[in-house]
């Protein structure tokens, strides 16, 4: 995907390099920033430092907005096609967007009652979804299950909830919602 995404990959693409199209260098993507603040402090994981001078760090998770998955399968079809002329008509043949348009649909069914519904996400990967589908996610509880949840970050998110002042209830393991 790019760079400040998956940095493992650099190493082992460099023999590849000028055969690789890296997406997230697409301005056509609109990208996000990475989130950071007191209850986004777990959810950097890149090599490169958050002050970097170099580069802002951009959120990668952008295939789980249906519509720019849409936009990523558009550009990775127009590079097969002009990397490899001779079966241009296949990649454009092959480049059926119906099932995105109607996960969109049914997501756009599925999140509305959630509109107006505060959550915590177990890792932060969510954020195209919630801004293309009008939730609002208040934190992250880990980077990953491989590293626990510190007691301070506890208080952090015990802190937010009784700020909501809501009830919170765990739903399918994937949020918590209050």
């Amino acid at each position: 995907m790019g760079a400040f995404f998956q940095p493992f990959l650099e190493k082992p693409l460099r023999p590849h390099l000028g055969k690789t199209l890296t997406l997230l260098e697409k301005s056509e993507l609109d990208l996000l920033p990475q989130r950071h603040g007191d209850l986004w402090k777990s959810c950097e994981h890149t090599s490169i430092k958050p002050d970097s001078p170099t580069t802002l760090i951009m959120d990668g998770h952008v295939w789980l907005d249906p519509l720019k998955a849409k936009v990523l399968a558009h550009l990775i079809a127009k590079s097969l096609a002009e990397r490899d002329p001779d079966w241009a008509f296949l990649y454009k043949k092959n480049l059926s967007l119906g099932r995105l348009n109607r996960l969109h649909q049914k997501l756009e069914n599925m999140v509305s009652p959630l509109e107006h519904k505060s959550f915590f996400v177990l890792h932060d990967t969510y954020q195209y979804l919630e801004k293309r589908y009008g939730l609002q996610a208040k934190g992250v509880l880990f980077l990953s299950p491989d590293m626990p949840l510190s007691g301070k970050k506890l208080r952090r998110l015990a802190g937010a909830i009784r700020r909501a002042q809501k009830r919170c209830s765990p739903r399918r393991g994937r949020f918590i919602y209050f």
